[in-house]
């Protein structure tokens, strides 16, 4: 079984980025207003707000795959953090116009 450390993720990790770009899968529905991941933030704990991590469409607790490149985006920390293992929602902002 796969984990979240070692080799075999940071790799992963960098497939991801250089796949699909520096940017939030969040999109508009991005918890930082920018969708813009600035890669050069280290590491610390807690990782700040801005912090590249790995979402995974399909949630592992819902039987998605740890290294699966299909169902992996690159997030920032906390829109990732916020999505737990729910369904993705690409939209948070409601209209105010009824």
């Amino acid at each position: 079984m796969a984990r979240r450390a070692g080799r075999p993720w940071r790799r992963f990790r960098r497939l991801v980025v250089e796949t699909y770009g520096p940017w939030c899968c969040f999109g508009s529905a991005c918890l930082l207003g920018d969708p813009f991941i600035d890669l050069s933030l280290p590491w610390s704990n807690p990782p700040p707000p801005g912090y590249y991590t790995v979402h995974h469409v399909v949630p592992l607790a819902h039987g998605g795959g740890l290294l699966d490149l299909d169902t992996a985006r690159p997030a920032h920390y906390r829109c990732n953090s916020s999505q737990q293992d729910r369904p993705m929602v690409m939209s948070r902002r409601s209209s105010t116009a009824w």
